[in-house]
């Protein structure tokens, strides 16, 4: 398994696992709406990139960044959900 799949793997992992954990404390209800908040995160996202014309940038970012840049990233942002989580279960 290369790294870039390793990290991949693990990002999914924590991300159902956090989940899982809204799931476990907020029934079905509590799944909706986190959904709902990331949803609406994302469009609003697209909404600012669309206005301010950024896609390009955005584009040309993902691109010129090398496989261990993306993967630097990606470990990155496992990072902060598994630190999220894990904060969540201890409370």
């Amino acid at each position: 398994m290369t790294a870039h799949a390793f990290v991949a793997v693990t990002l999914l992992y924590v991300y159902c696992m956090w989940s899982d954990l809204v799931y476990r404390r907020r029934s079905l209800v509590g799944l909706a709406a986190f959904l709902a908040a990331q949803v609406s995160v994302l469009v609003v996202g697209a909404l600012i990139a669309t206005a301010t014309h950024a896609w390009h940038d955005i584009g040309h970012f993902f691109t010129t960044v090398g496989a261990g840049g993306l993967t630097g990233l990606l470990a990155g942002l496992a990072v902060v959900l598994l630190t999220v989580v894990s904060s969540a279960c201890a409370g």
